[in-house]
Protein backbone atom coordinates (compact mmCIF):
# COMPACT_ATOMS: atom_id res chain seq x y z
CA UNK A 1 0.00 0.00 0.00
CA UNK A 2 1.10 3.71 -1.03
CA UNK A 3 1.31 6.26 1.89
CA UNK A 4 2.47 9.57 2.42
CA UNK A 5 5.65 8.51 3.38
CA UNK A 6 6.26 5.75 0.82
CA UNK A 7 5.07 2.19 0.63
CA UNK A 8 3.99 -0.71 2.82
CA UNK A 9 4.81 -3.97 1.97
CA UNK A 10 4.32 -7.00 3.10
CA UNK A 11 7.35 -10.33 3.55
CA UNK A 12 6.84 -13.28 4.74
CA UNK A 13 4.23 -11.87 6.66
CA UNK A 14 5.45 -9.34 8.28
CA UNK A 15 4.69 -5.53 7.00
CA UNK A 16 7.87 -2.99 6.45
CA UNK A 17 7.69 0.59 5.61
CA UNK A 18 10.33 1.50 2.47
CA UNK A 19 10.31 5.38 3.07
CA UNK A 20 10.46 6.96 -0.29
CA UNK A 21 10.52 10.95 -1.17
CA UNK A 22 9.24 9.75 -4.35
CA UNK A 23 6.78 6.88 -5.20
CA UNK A 24 6.18 5.61 -8.52
CA UNK A 25 3.36 3.05 -9.03
CA UNK A 26 3.51 0.51 -11.52
CA UNK A 27 0.82 -1.80 -13.01
CA UNK A 28 -0.43 -4.00 -15.24
CA UNK A 29 -2.63 -4.46 -18.49
CA UNK A 30 -5.47 -2.07 -16.52
CA UNK A 31 -5.13 0.96 -14.58
CA UNK A 32 -4.34 0.95 -10.92
CA UNK A 33 -7.84 0.73 -9.09
CA UNK A 34 -6.13 3.44 -6.83
CA UNK A 35 -6.04 5.48 -9.25
CA UNK A 36 -9.92 5.22 -9.19
CA UNK A 37 -9.86 6.23 -5.35
CA UNK A 38 -7.32 9.03 -5.56
CA UNK A 39 -9.04 11.37 -8.57
CA UNK A 40 -12.63 12.44 -10.10
CA UNK A 41 -13.18 11.13 -13.39
CA UNK A 42 -11.15 7.73 -13.70
CA UNK A 43 -12.52 5.26 -15.83
CA UNK A 44 -11.16 1.80 -15.66
CA UNK A 45 -8.32 2.70 -13.87
CA UNK A 46 -7.60 5.41 -16.53
CA UNK A 47 -7.24 9.25 -16.37
CA UNK A 48 -7.24 11.99 -18.93
CA UNK A 49 -3.64 12.84 -19.08
CA UNK A 50 -3.12 17.06 -20.26
CA UNK A 51 -0.79 17.22 -23.50
CA UNK A 52 2.68 17.51 -20.93
CA UNK A 53 1.50 14.26 -19.31
CA UNK A 54 0.08 15.11 -15.86
CA UNK A 55 -2.99 15.49 -14.60
CA UNK A 56 -6.02 18.60 -14.27
CA UNK A 57 -5.17 20.31 -11.11
CA UNK A 58 -2.27 18.71 -10.42
CA UNK A 59 0.97 20.07 -11.94
CA UNK A 60 3.01 17.84 -10.17
CA UNK A 61 1.83 14.64 -11.13
CA UNK A 62 2.22 12.59 -14.08
CA UNK A 63 0.50 9.91 -15.51
CA UNK A 64 2.04 7.23 -17.78
CA UNK A 65 1.22 3.69 -19.43
CA UNK A 66 -1.26 1.74 -18.00
CA UNK A 67 -2.97 4.41 -15.72
CA UNK A 68 -2.72 7.44 -18.78
CA UNK A 69 -5.74 7.65 -21.35
CA UNK A 70 -3.59 10.22 -23.91
CA UNK A 71 -5.97 11.55 -25.82
CA UNK A 72 -3.30 13.32 -28.35
CA UNK A 73 -4.47 17.24 -29.86
CA UNK A 74 -6.73 16.83 -32.63
CA UNK A 75 -8.15 13.51 -31.75
CA UNK A 76 -10.99 12.09 -29.74
CA UNK A 77 -9.81 8.63 -28.48
CA UNK A 78 -7.01 8.49 -26.12
CA UNK A 79 -4.06 6.20 -27.17
CA UNK A 80 -3.67 2.12 -26.29
CA UNK A 81 -2.14 0.66 -23.20
CA UNK A 82 1.12 -0.55 -25.06
CA UNK A 83 4.40 -1.02 -23.77
CA UNK A 84 5.74 1.32 -26.67
CA UNK A 85 3.87 4.20 -25.43
CA UNK A 86 4.65 3.77 -22.12
CA UNK A 87 8.20 3.55 -22.88
CA UNK A 88 7.63 6.65 -24.99
CA UNK A 89 5.93 8.31 -21.85
CA UNK A 90 8.40 7.39 -19.25
CA UNK A 91 11.35 8.77 -21.82
CA UNK A 92 9.29 12.22 -22.31
CA UNK A 93 8.32 12.29 -18.24
CA UNK A 94 12.13 12.04 -17.47
CA UNK A 95 12.98 15.00 -19.54
CA UNK A 96 9.94 17.08 -17.92
CA UNK A 97 11.21 16.36 -14.73
CA UNK A 98 14.70 17.50 -16.18
CA UNK A 99 12.95 20.73 -17.47
CA UNK A 100 11.38 21.36 -14.11
CA UNK A 101 14.53 20.87 -12.03
CA UNK A 102 16.75 23.28 -14.75
CA UNK A 103 13.36 25.96 -14.36
CA UNK A 104 12.56 25.76 -17.97
CA UNK A 105 8.84 24.97 -19.33
CA UNK A 106 7.46 21.22 -19.59
CA UNK A 107 6.87 20.20 -23.11
CA UNK A 108 3.90 18.08 -24.73
CA UNK A 109 4.00 14.59 -25.60
CA UNK A 110 4.08 13.67 -29.06
CA UNK A 111 3.97 9.90 -29.17
CA UNK A 112 5.94 8.23 -32.71
CA UNK A 113 3.78 5.11 -33.88
CA UNK A 114 6.89 2.95 -34.97
CA UNK A 115 4.63 -0.43 -35.59
CA UNK A 116 2.79 -3.39 -33.61
CA UNK A 117 4.39 -6.52 -33.71
CA UNK A 118 3.25 -9.84 -32.64
CA UNK A 119 4.93 -13.23 -31.49
CA UNK A 120 2.75 -16.39 -32.92
CA UNK A 121 5.24 -18.78 -31.59
CA UNK A 122 8.67 -19.28 -31.48
CA UNK A 123 9.03 -18.90 -35.59
CA UNK A 124 6.01 -17.58 -36.82
CA UNK A 125 4.77 -13.76 -35.87
CA UNK A 126 2.91 -10.61 -37.89
CA UNK A 127 3.36 -7.06 -37.77
CA UNK A 128 3.30 -3.43 -39.34
CA UNK A 129 6.74 -1.54 -38.90
CA UNK A 130 7.28 1.91 -39.98
CA UNK A 131 4.83 1.25 -42.63
CA UNK A 132 5.62 -2.43 -43.57
CA UNK A 133 3.86 -5.77 -43.41
CA UNK A 134 6.01 -8.63 -41.68
CA UNK A 135 5.53 -11.86 -41.41
CA UNK A 136 6.77 -15.58 -40.40
CA UNK A 137 10.27 -15.92 -39.03
CA UNK A 138 10.97 -12.14 -40.11
CA UNK A 139 8.50 -11.04 -37.20
CA UNK A 140 9.21 -13.34 -34.57
CA UNK A 141 12.90 -12.02 -34.65
CA UNK A 142 11.29 -8.81 -34.81
CA UNK A 143 9.40 -9.25 -31.68
CA UNK A 144 12.84 -10.76 -29.88
CA UNK A 145 14.63 -7.49 -31.15
CA UNK A 146 12.11 -5.43 -29.83
CA UNK A 147 11.83 -7.32 -26.36
CA UNK A 148 15.61 -7.16 -26.04
CA UNK A 149 15.96 -3.79 -26.62
CA UNK A 150 12.93 -3.03 -24.16
CA UNK A 151 14.81 -5.23 -21.39
CA UNK A 152 18.40 -3.42 -22.20
CA UNK A 153 16.53 0.24 -21.86
CA UNK A 154 15.51 -0.86 -18.58
CA UNK A 155 18.22 -2.84 -16.85
CA UNK A 156 21.00 -2.52 -19.43
CA UNK A 157 23.06 -5.44 -20.32
CA UNK A 158 23.16 -7.33 -17.11
CA UNK A 159 19.48 -7.29 -17.32
CA UNK A 160 19.24 -8.10 -21.02
CA UNK A 161 21.54 -11.38 -20.34
CA UNK A 162 19.85 -12.16 -17.71
CA UNK A 163 16.72 -12.65 -19.03
CA UNK A 164 18.35 -14.77 -21.75
CA UNK A 165 17.52 -11.86 -24.66
CA UNK A 166 21.08 -12.45 -26.13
Amino acid sequence: ACNEKGFVVEVNGEKQQLEAGTSVWTAGVRGSKLMEESFEGVKRGRIINKQDLTIEGHDDIFVIGDCSAFIPAGEERPLPTTAQIAMQQGEHVAKNIKHILNGESKEDFQYVNRGTVCSLGAHDGVGIVYGRDITGKKAALMKKVIDTRAVFKLGGIGLAFKKGKF
